[in-house]
């Protein structure tokens, strides 16, 4: 593999008011839709070997705007974290029921853990690992956090530290043999 971009879908009415979301198939927001747009011209210039998506409406939208639906393959292992209990809720009205919670070393009750996730996210790597060129993945906050933890090869609570927006693009790649992050979080596209 060349290059791997990670795609954070577009803004949703939950993404807005900072709802976990994760079962919940929930449309784009008209802005969710010009995010998406803009990604097509930011990535219409790079050759994809392989492209890959989550399920979820909001990720398949944000793929088929960006100019990627007729060469992506939907992917389950690259669904939201399951919220479980939490589903719907804010961190804010989480953390008064539960302070000190973090999702990245807690999970979520009566949805996955994290190491349930850690699986799904080696899982896609196994699957990738093979690729001749770059690889595009459209998926999901806490899963692309989570996921980049097992990129680096770093535990799973740093994931903490690497917030994801909406229809941001970060590029990983290689340097020598040592796998790197290039860009994370890149927003520039939204503001061109």
């Amino acid at each position: 593999m060349n290059e791997l971009y990670l795609v954070r879908h577009g803004q949703t009415k939950w993404s807005i008011t900072g709802q976990h979301t994760s079962s919940t198939d929930l449309p784009l927001t008209t802005q969710g839709c010009k995010q998406a747009g803009l990604l097509k011209k930011r990535l219409s210039r790079i050759h994809f070997e392989l492209v890959l998506t989550s399920p979820l409406k909001r990720s398949l939208e944000t793929c088929e705007l960006a100019g990627f639906s007729k060469t992506a393959n939907i992917d389950a292992d690259l669904r939201e974290w399951d919220y479980g209990l939490y589903e719907g809720w804010t961190k804010r009205q989480i953390l008064t029921k539960a302070p000190g919670w973090n999702i990245f070393i807690n999970g979520a009750p009566n949805g996955e853990s994290t190491e349930d996730v850690k699986n799904r996210a080696n899982t896609i790597l196994d699957k990738i690992q093979s690729t001749q060129g770059n690889v595009l993945i459209f998926s999901h906050g806490h899963f692309l956090r989570l996921f980049l933890t097992q990129w680096l090869q770093v535990p799973s609570s740093q994931a903490n530290l690497f917030m994801l927006t909406t229809a941001s693009i970060s590029l990983l790649s290689f340097d020598d043999s040592v796998r790197v992050i290039n860009t994370w979080n890149d927003i520039g596209h939204l503001y061109a």
